[in-house]
């Protein structure tokens, strides 16, 4: 239901028509994500962390996340990716392309929650989460669900629960460059979702900047 309110938004508000498929797809990945997210009972505070301008060494599991939204061939794209340090080693790497008709704060949310099943799957548990979307951050931390991306804060926040984060904490773009890069080499892939579990089997510019990153250790 909520994928074809959202298309219905769409054509009254944006005079945007989606295809018939795309709805139907996007059903089935908010489907998804309610399956997976299964509720816990409490409620797992939210530090509050000085915003970060370099990448540094986490004290714990990092994940960092972030959404490049671009047009080809007159569809929007979003290619999702995240990146997972634990102490300053590179752990796992993955990355998403579909299309969407949505804001880039919805881009980063969607990042988030694809992050937070791919780590459950793999049985990786995050201390710290950064994004440098702050109203992304924001919606999460207050856990506001009004208007139409209520649902995906709420997977969010069940899904960190499971993951036993302590934070989660906005950061400036140069403190995210890896996860960046990672999610604007998705335009490069054949396949639509990949993840990586070797450094060397990541795309070469982004695996340049995770290595720069690496110096900030």
């Amino acid at each position: 239901m909520w994928s074809i309110w959202k298309a219905w938004n769409s054509l009254i508000f944006k005079q945007v028509r989606l295809d018939p498929k795309a709805v139907v797809k996007l059903g089935h990945e908010m489907i998804s994500q309610y399956r997976n997210a299964n509720y816990s009972s409490g409620q797992r505070g939210v530090e509050d962390v000085e915003y970060g301008r370099l990448w540094r060494r986490p004290n714990g599991w990092r994940l960092n996340t972030n959404a490049a939204v671009f047009e080809i061939h007159g569809n929007k794209e979003e290619e999702q990716a995240y990146v997972k340090n634990s102490n300053g080693d590179l752990i796992l790497v993955g990355a998403k392309r579909f299309t969407q008709d949505s804001s880039v704060t919805e881009a980063e949310l969607g990042s988030l929650v694809w992050s937070l099943l791919v780590c459950n799957r793999e049985n990786i548990n995050v201390n710290q989460i950064e994004l440098d979307c702050k109203q992304a951050v924001g919606w999460v931390k207050e856990k506001n669900y009004n208007g139409g991306m209520g649902h995906v804060v709420d997977d969010c926040i069940v899904l960190m629960q499971r993951l036993d984060y302590h934070s989660i904490v906005h950061c400036k773009r140069e403190a995210n460059m890896a996860a960046h890069a990672i999610a604007k080499s998705v335009k490069t892939l054949d396949e639509d979702q990949v993840v990586w579990k070797d450094l060397n089997e990541v795309p070469i510019q982004a695996r340049r900047t995770i290595m720069i990153d690496g110096n900030f250790m």
